[in-house]
């Protein structure tokens, strides 16, 4: 039933999602914190996994290939004689490093919900693990390839859609406060890592800024990239910096919308509304073509593209490989960016387009916003419910503390700096553009515009529109922020990693001083 594994957990997404739903309509309490459906029912998935994967599961003995070529299960009653060894004694054990690392690969990959508890050697030098119960019920690598894939798909569909609306100058001031926000949450998790988890990597406390300002998908993504540096958790570390930024930003942010109100004078509704709404449609479609058909070309179209990015990073690995480790290293970091090369390609093909439809042919219908928001809806739906079902009791117990450390530390420096910021440099809307801009920084720009509509209930201000736009300037002067969010990892246990640490460090603390001054210096000048 190999074949079914994929499809099986689309289904349990698609069920969990379904009963976060039911719950979201039906518990009052639920209703009112601006929690996402799809996260809400990766909580519950969550939840059930943990607490049943030891209840069904029972430790295992397993024995060790020296050169990493294979894992075989041992029944307890064969291990005689057994002596402990350390980490480090187990690992002399291999015949070279290159063993090392084939049987972390493999072990990852055969038993991706157990960990290590305790290392032995036998009489006849042959090692044996025994691995602990069962950490999750849910096949982790396979729900990060969906989550990795869904991120891609969703954010091409977004690239697909045409856009009427012509950026103006007034969005780079937003730009740069959304901006300027990133790197501040970036400094604190760098700051907490030099300070009480100096044994960690400072990518750890970099992922807050992805976390929280980007959603899952980034997060993981990079966050994958860097497994090799922080003990494979890189991937669940990013979502779950995302999974808290959402319950930061959904509760906190319900708590700041009521103070607002009652400042305000009017009583807010404190109920998130999910219920189905009406609104006109136009398709953009040929005679005869149906919209079922519609759905069908904009697949293809994006099946296509993405194949297109398959190529390029075949291309890219086959290239790096010739490199040999630096090569590796470099693909590892590339391939987390799957989801921007889809991005470019799809622009190079909205491009193509307006060149044919200049010329005056008629190929509107080739591009349907509707459809394209639909599937990009379903793909980050699909994503966020999978993001937080990768989290596993082993990642908790050894960056929970500092996981919730930063994101704590992260949210309140975020609405404290949006709301010092926000008086300075918007004339009007001031309480509107902090909260909208706080779900955004803290979530994602769905969690933004929810918290937006419990004081601009019918979006009448000019905030949603600012938001949006000006996160699109934000990808543009955040471009230098990223090149410094790699140093770490292009460093690591070099002999200069504490000097680039702090390079970096410091290069992203300027960041945060350079935009917020020119802010400053600005609205003074006006």
């Amino acid at each position: 039933m190999e074949q079914w594994t994929t499809i099986i957990y689309f289904l349990l997404i698609a069920a969990l999602i379904f009963v976060g739903k039911f719950l979201k309509t039906s518990v009052p309490l639920l209703n009112r914190i601006v929690i996402p459906t799809a996260l809400l029912g990766g909580m519950i998935g969550l939840v059930i996994s943990l607490v049943f994967a030891p209840i069904v599961s029972n430790p295992i003995y397993i024995e060790v290939d020296q050169q990493g070529r294979y894992i075989e299960i041992i029944d307890q009653d064969d291990v005689i004689n057994m002596r402990e060894l350390s980490q480090d004694e187990f690992e002399v054990l291999f015949i070279n490093d290159d063993a090392i690392n084939k049987f972390t690969e493999l072990y990852k990959t055969s038993y991706y919900n157990r960990e290590v508890t305790t290392y032995y050697q036998l009489e006849d030098d042959r090692i044996v693990l025994l691995l602990s119960k069962e950490t999750t019920v849910f096949n982790v690598n396979v729900i990060e390839s969906i989550v990795y894939h869904a991120l891609a798909i969703g954010f091409l569909a977004l690239a697909l859609k045409r856009s009427e609306q012509k950026e103006k100058g007034k969005y780079w001031s937003t730009g740069m406060l959304i901006t300027s926000t990133y790197a501040l949450q970036a400094v604190i998790g760098i700051l907490l890592v030099f300070i009480f988890f100096s044994d960690q990597f400072i990518g750890s406390g970099m992922l807050v800024a992805l976390g929280f300002g980007q959603g899952p998908g980034l997060a993981m993504s990079i966050g994958s990239g860097w497994n090799q540096f922080l003990n494979g958790y890189g991937t669940t570390l990013g979502a779950s910096y995302a999974f808290l930024g959402f319950v930061f930003g959904g509760t906190v942010g319900v708590v700041i919308i009521n103070i607002f109100s009652r400042r305000k004078g009017f009583v807010n509704s404190k109920q998130y509304d999910e219920s189905p709404s009406q609104a006109n449609v136009t398709i953009d479609t040929v005679r005869e073509i149906s919209l079922l058909d519609g759905l069908t070309q904009q697949f293809v179209v994006i099946g296509v593209i993405y194949g297109l990015v398959y190529l390029t990073l075949l291309g890219l690995n086959i290239l790096l490989a010739s490199i040999g480790g630096a090569g590796a290293m470099i693909f590892g970091l590339l391939r987390g960016f799957n989801f921007i090369i889809a991005i470019l390609y799809g622009l190079v093909y909205k491009s193509v387009l307006k060149r044919l439809e200049a010329k005056g042919k008629n190929i509107r219908f080739l591009t349907n916003n509707y459809v394209l928001s639909n599937i990009a809806s379903f793909a980050f739906n699909i994503m966020i419910t999978g993001s937080v079902l990768a989290i596993t009791l082993a990642f908790l117990s050894t960056y929970g503390i500092q996981l919730i450390t930063t994101s704590i530390l992260a949210g309140t420096a975020t609405f404290f700096y949006l709301r010092f910021m926000t008086k300075r440099i918007y004339k009007d809307f001031q309480d509107e553009f902090s909260i909208g801009l706080f779900g955004m920084l803290t979530g994602v720009a769905s969690t933004g515009l929810a918290l937006l509509k419990g004081l601009d209930p019918e979006l009448k201000t000019p905030v949603a529109e600012e938001m949006v736009v000006g996160s699109g300037t934000a990808i543009l002067i955040a471009l230098p922020l990223f090149v410094l969010l790699f140093i770490p990892s292009f460093t690591y246990g070099t002999d200069n990693e504490t000097l680039f640490n702090f390079i970096t460090f410091f290069g992203i603390l300027l960041y945060v001083i350079i935009f917020a001054s020119i802010l400053i210096f600005k609205t003074r000048k006006k």
